[in-house]
């Protein structure tokens, strides 16, 4: 399913589904909250599960719209900082670990996933974050400019 389901959900990714991606995400966080709060591993494995089987399709829907808003010479950047940020939740996630209780570690990386699906939802259709508005430069403004 982890090989299957990016391919098939990439030609939608490429729509630019805001609303597939926020669907995807609030399941993730469905999943981890189940295992998370769950009472042992009869609710731990379900719900790993569920939340595993999103991952996929939400990179490709992450590599797809980076891919369509960023200029081809500055592809590599925008991947950079979108690896860069993906390596900071890792460690972030292995640091709360330490320092905090493993239910509430599930519960906020529960969190995440649907404070994304959130942003995603409210978020006015097409726009883009700073980030990315930065890193395709004035290349993106002239096009807007002229369109």
């Amino acid at each position: 399913m982890q090989v299957v389901a990016p391919l098939v959900l990439a030609k939608r990714a490429a729509a630019g589904s805001a609303r597939l991606a926020a669907a995807l995400l609030a399941v993730m966080g469905a999943g981890g909250a189940v295992a998370a709060t769950g009472p042992g591993w009869a609710w731990l494995v379900p719900g790993l599960v569920i939340a595993g089987v999103c991952v996929g399709p939400v990179l490709t829907i992450n590599s797809v719209v980076a891919e369509r808003l960023m200029p081809e010479h500055r592809r590599a950047e925008g991947f950079a900082v979108l690896n860069t940020a993906q390596g900071l939740g890792f460690a972030a996630g292995s640091l709360s670990l330490a320092v905090l209780p493993a239910t509430a570690v599930g519960l906020l990386a529960s969190a995440t996933p649907f404070a994304a699906a959130l942003v995603l939802l409210r978020s006015r259709a097409g726009r883009r974050t700073q980030v990315l508005d930065h890193l395709a430069g004035s290349e993106v403004e002239a096009e807007h400019r002229h369109a």
